[in-house]
């Protein structure tokens, strides 16, 4: 669903970029589950479920392809997903 979602937005709506879709076809090419663009697009974020014993190479290979294209370094940092919110009364 996140990769049908980026292509979606890509092709369909047009607001993707080109760092953006390096991210992504690149974050699961090489072990990302799925990734997309998140936020608002023309230079937002992406995103990519990635498990933990590959996040590394996934890092190094979409810094390199960044490097190889001539865009500038990205921010990458790991994330955790948490708990639902839950609201006590």
């Amino acid at each position: 669903v996140f990769n049908a979602s980026h292509a979606s937005m890509r092709e369909d709506f047009e607001i993707s970029c080109a760092e953006l879709d390096v991210a992504v076809e690149t974050a699961t090419a090489h072990g990302a589950l799925g990734a997309r663009m998140t936020g608002g697009g023309f230079g937002g974020s992406a995103i990519a479920l990635v498990p933990a014993s590959r996040t590394a190479e996934v890092t190094t290979a979409v810094v390199h392809t960044f490097a190889d294209n001539g865009f500038g370094v990205p921010d990458i940092f790991a994330v955790t997903a948490g708990g639902s919110a839950r609201h006590e009364l």
